[in-house]
């Protein structure tokens, strides 16, 4: 395709325009020299667009006890364990635990030399003085039996420099079998491999040599594929050279990158790009774990490196500025039509300026668009296969929000201040606003339903429209929710994004709000493509999600209570987190399988069958309780906390080395507790003076798709009662209430018996005097 075919949809203003004349003429002139100008440089380049790799470092700054990295392996579990001068490292995928003298007893030393897997999955740690220690398959460190370390191992290299330089010099061995001496001074560490029984190392003239291990054997090895081109352009005198080691595979460091080298035969080697390094100084390692799409990277001063891949391309204009995209459709193999250009990978095609939020692919290649320029120079451009313009529908202030082709193969549309239109010779049938919907109502989206009713959504939620018989059903449960996305799958469910409320669905009758993140990212839903694995992708303001086909559905149909989502974010390969919607349609299948998001730093593109997550499977850890300043392991049968004890803290891990928003563990104490609580990145867990009892920590997470449930992990322990909380302080307490209350008891007894006797007493006296009162009237009477 070339420029021409663009002119005519400059030239092409359609009959009925009402532009005056002499202005259709200026502007079309003017167009026509922009675009000659432009045609001059045809193809704008675009960097290219090939999956790279996210990188995370880590040194003493943040993380690692010191920055020589001696040795990497990973265990059964799953953790990633680093040998260091400053103690064996063990490595979850977000934190750093630190073995050393000071808390591991069993080390004799915290100089670690390396790190090599033995057969029964056990790692051998090889320490300086040749001590050797193991990690065995549940991650404990231990004393291993005296053997070959890697120190000696080492040495051998120095040995077999000795023995080449010294035989070379009796003219036993040809020149090219001496090591080069530049790397033996530099580092043997890189220097020398030793790998299933044969020494491999670089002359000073750069060649590959081959030793057998009594050094009497020499073969010079040949290069095939990547690395064999560069070394023959290069000058080898300048370039960095270091050779790792994997496992049993060899990676030869050459410039800015990691090679593969795999042993074609005893003299040949095939040899292919691993990862790019750059200028990363003095690599010591290099492991390769595909199932994790990681690289690992270690160096002798500069730490740890972790190399993640992308399976995610975003396509660029050249302008910086022009690079927030909305609506889009499929052109050719792998091309992409915006209102902008289209774009592919590496190039893009300039187009007119559309103003369309809605682009349309007919089923017969043709394309639709919206141009406004001014109020009545609006209208719709009809596209053939080559962009070619063949009909310009002239509409007044015409902006369009949606196309839509049913299956008839009418073409429906949407704008501001309209309800629905369908284009018929060459105008567009408008239909009014029915009855019974709010005024303000406005239509974002639009999709012709398998019923043949047409399913809208707008700004005040979803209606359900007739276009035969003009019925209308209008949603009242909806009418604060914004919907920006329609689509009605195979089993006639009818999905909703919105803006502000997540994804909805209208399923056999009931309308189902779907669960979110735990940060709330899926609260606004742009878009959801299904792939051919049963997945589908859903893009939002904050990131991209996965999540099953069947997962949604075992929630609506109330087999399950929470769905599992993988979150893909920048870190995985896009720009920006942040998708775009409102535009029709806001996510696409290319023609050749590709899905392609428009996002607010440009289209964010990738095969979705490609795509294989990686899964927070591994088992849940508690690695260690502290009780105030008391360090103890978990592995213990019965832990008691003494009631002194006023802060208990658990460290618990779980190795993954994907995006850590995939993996969220949770606990709570006992099942009487309906919480759940997320325990913080860093793994602890924190409890303040619990009360005597006995208690039962519960952790859980997701372990991904398909209702594979939880991964569960628990630990019981009780705190000790105080003295006074004890079953003898309260038989006690009883006794002295008792013998109180019987002392009360008695001195109230006491107390009314000599009350009951100072009131005889004081009757008696009453009495007497009484008496004595009587005898003395009695005697007046007699007198008288």
């Amino acid at each position: 395709m070339n420029g021409e075919n663009f002119l005519p949809v400059f030239r092409r203003w359609g009959p009925n325009c009402l532009l005056p004349m002499i202005f259709r003429r200026f502007v079309y002139m003017g167009c026509r020299g922009g675009l000659c100008l432009l045609l001059q440089f045809p193809f704008l380049k675009i960097p290219a667009q090939t999956p790279g790799f996210s990188v995370s470092h880590y040194n003493s700054e943040n993380g690692l006890p010191q920055n020589s990295i001696k040795g990497i392996e990973r265990d059964r579990i799953g953790y990633l364990w680093l040998a260091t001068e400053m103690g064996l490292v063990r490595f979850d995928g977000s934190g750093f635990r630190v073995f050393n003298m000071a808390n591991a007893p069993q080390l004799g030393t915290n100089r670690m030399v390396g790190l090599r897997m033995q057969g029964d999955g056990t790692i051998q740690v090889d320490a300086e003085n040749n001590l050797v220690y193991t990690i065995d398959n549940q991650g404990t460190l231990q004393r291993g039996s005296t053997g070959a370390s890697r120190l000696q191992v080492l040495n051998r290299g120095y040995a077999l420099y000795d023995s080449c330089r010294n035989r070379s010099s009796r003219g036993e061995i040809p020149g090219w079998a001496l090591p080069d001496v530049r790397s033996v001074y530099r580092s043997v560490l890189n220097s020398f491999l030793y790998v299933q029984g044969r020494y491999y190392y670089f002359n000073d003239a750069r060649e590959f040599i081959s030793a057998d291990s009594t050094i009497r054997s020499f073969r010079k090895i040949t290069f095939t594929g990547g690395l064999a081109a560069v070394m023959k352009r290069a000058d080898r005198s300048t370039v960095p050279l270091s050779l790792l080691q994997d496992g049993n595979f060899i990676r030869v460091r050459w410039g800015g990158t990691i090679y593969r080298i795999i042993m074609s035969d005893s003299i040949s080697a095939r040899s292919e790009p691993l990862i790019t390094v750059g200028d990363i100084p003095n690599i010591t390692v290099c492991r390769e774990w595909p199932a994790e799409h990681m690289v690992v990277v270690g160096t002798m001063a500069d730490g740890l490196y972790i190399f993640r891949k992308h399976f995610f391309s975003t396509l660029l204009l050249r302008d910086p500025e022009a690079n927030v995209f909305y609506a889009q459709v499929p052109y050719g193999p792998d091309g992409v039509l915006t209102k902008k250009a289209v774009l592919f990978p590496g190039r893009t095609i300039p187009v007119p300026g559309f103003t369309s939020e809605s682009l349309l692919q007919t089923t017969g290649g043709h394309y639709y668009a919206n141009r406004w320029l001014e109020s009545h120079g609006s209208g719709i451009v009809e596209m053939d296969t080559g962009l070619r313009e063949t009909r310009f529908i002239p509409e007044n202030d015409l902006r369009v929000h949606c196309f839509r082709q049913f299956r008839d193969g009418s073409i429906w549309l949407t704008a501001s201040n309209h309800f629905l239109g369908k284009i018929e010779n060459d105008r567009v049938d408008w239909i009014d606003f029915p009855e019974g919907i709010p005024a303000e109502f406005s239509v974002h989206s639009f999709i012709e339903g398998d019923a043949g009713e047409i399913w809208i959504g707008g700004n005040r939620g979803l209606i359900r429209f007739n276009p035969t018989t003009r019925k209308t059903v209008y949603y009242n449960e909806l009418s604060k929710t914004e919907i920006r996305f329609l689509y009605e799958d195979q089993r006639h469910t009818l999905w909703m994004g919105t803006y502000g409320k997540g994804l909805l669905a209208q399923y056999q009758g009931r309308l189902i709000g779907l669960p979110e993140d735990h940060n709330h990212y899926l609260s606004t839903v742009h878009c959801m493509l299904g792939d051919d694995k049963g997945f589908c992708w859903i893009s939002t303001n904050r990131g991209l999600f996965q999540a099953a086909w069947d997962d949604l559905y075992a929630y609506l149909e109330g087999r399950i209570s929470s769905v599992y989502y993988y979150y893909y974010d920048r870190n995985d390969g896009f720009l920006s987190n942040e998708f775009n919607g409102g535009c029709t349609p806001s996510g696409i299948r290319l023609n050749n399988g590709k899905f392609s998001l428009p996002s607010v730093r440009g289209l964010v593109q990738f095969f979705p069958d490609s795509i294989v997550p990686v899964m927070p499977d591994a088992p849940l850890h508690i690695d260690e309780i502290m009780m105030d300043t008391l360090r103890m392991t978990a592995a213990m049968s019965s832990i008691r906390v003494p009631r002194r004890v006023r802060h208990l803290q658990f460290t618990v891990s779980s190795p993954y080395f994907g995006n850590d928003y995939n993996q969220r563990i949770e606990y709570r104490l006992g099942e009487t507790d309906s919480n759940w609580y997320t325990v913080q990145r860093d793994g602890i867990i924190e409890m303040n003076t619990l009360p005597a009892g006995s208690y039962h920590l519960q952790l859980r997470k997701k372990a991904g798709f398909g209702g594979q449930g939880y991964i569960r992990a628990d630990l019981s322990f009780s705190v000790d009662a105080a003295f006074w909380e004890s079953r003898v302080f309260q038989v006690l307490v009883l006794i002295a209430l008792a013998g109180l209350f019987f002392s009360l008891a008695r001195a109230r007894i006491r107390y009314l018996v000599r009350r009951k006797n100072q009131l005889a007493k004081e009757v008696y006296e009453k009495t007497r005097e009484q008496l004595l009162l009587i005898d003395s009237l009695e005697g007046t009477v007699n007198e008288l």
